[in-house]
């Protein structure tokens, strides 16, 4: 890991990652993300230089920003999305709470307020743990991670969300060592990342 103005950059080898297994479901609708929002397009330093349709992002390899907002409830149980069976790029997969791509001329807490509402139809009192760079399909990418404590009820669409997943630390530590498979690419890494941060408040 080095660092790049104030950002983690860890170079892994992501194809490896989601080489790795992870169990099938049962099929659902086909999920229908905004591939034409309009996102900034930055480089590598996180710099805005232009702006894209999302499609374009990995057909081009253009730099771009998303947010990852991890939640604890109030038995301090992490809640993850499992992802449908239809998800475009991480099928039954458990990923964040909440994630997304950030808007063109959006900041990433503006983005993750939207994406609570959005997501889970919820808002709650969020802290920012800083970003971190990964390469993702030969894009950078880099990922804004949020943390907060989940008050409120969630209510999901099931064609984006199969289920929320309530996990306690040690299980979370457990599978991620052992069955990294079962998460995103990018939990991963925001979790590592939120770990780094805890310890070094």
């Amino acid at each position: 890991m080095v660092e790049l103005a104030g950002l983690s950059i860890l170079n892994l080898d992501y194809s490896a990652l989601l080489a790795l297994p992870c169990a099938c479901r049962a099929g659902r609708g086909l999920m229908a993300p905004n591939l034409a929002m309009i996102v900034d397009v930055v480089d590598e330093r996180n710099r805005t230089v232009g702006v894209a349709e999302r499609r374009s992002l990995f057909q081009r390899k253009l730099g771009f920003r998303t947010v990852d907002i991890l939640l604890f409830d109030k038995n301090d149980r992490m809640v993850l999305q499992l992802l449908p069976p239809d998800h475009l790029r991480n099928p039954n997969r458990l990923g964040a709470s909440v994630a997304g791509y950030l808007r063109a001329g959006e900041t990433y807490l503006e983005a993750a307020r939207r994406k609570l509402r959005a997501e889970l139809h919820i808002t709650a009192r969020i802290r920012s743990t800083g970003q971190f760079e990964m390469i993702d399909e030969g894009c950078r990418k880099f990922v804004g991670v949020f943390v907060g404590k989940l008050h409120q009820r969630p209510a999901f669409n099931v064609d984006e969300i199969a289920e929320l997943v309530y996990l306690d630390t040690k299980e979370v530590e457990r599978r991620v060592s052992n069955r990294p498979g079962d998460f995103t690419p990018t939990f991963l890494l925001a979790y590592e990342h939120l770990r780094r941060w805890k310890r070094d408040r």
